[in-house]
């Protein structure tokens, strides 16, 4: 990740810190991140496995 000035360069998007690009930036994360979620679901489900727990401890 290259940053110059006000623009930080993240793979081949630009994101500028403007409120209207952070909001279609956060949503593009937000729907990978949901993909791939339901990706592993779906491969846990097709391979008969239970559904994974996470739990978060302390360290």
């Amino acid at each position: 990740m290259k940053q110059e000035g006000e623009i930080v360069h993240v793979g081949q998007e630009k994101f500028s810190g403007r409120k209207i690009e952070y909001a279609t930036w956060k949503d593009k994360l937000h729907t990978q991140v949901e993909k791939l979620d339901l990706d592993v679901e779906n491969e846990f489900f097709e391979k008969g496995l239970p559904k994974p727990k996470v739990g978060m401890g302390t360290s």
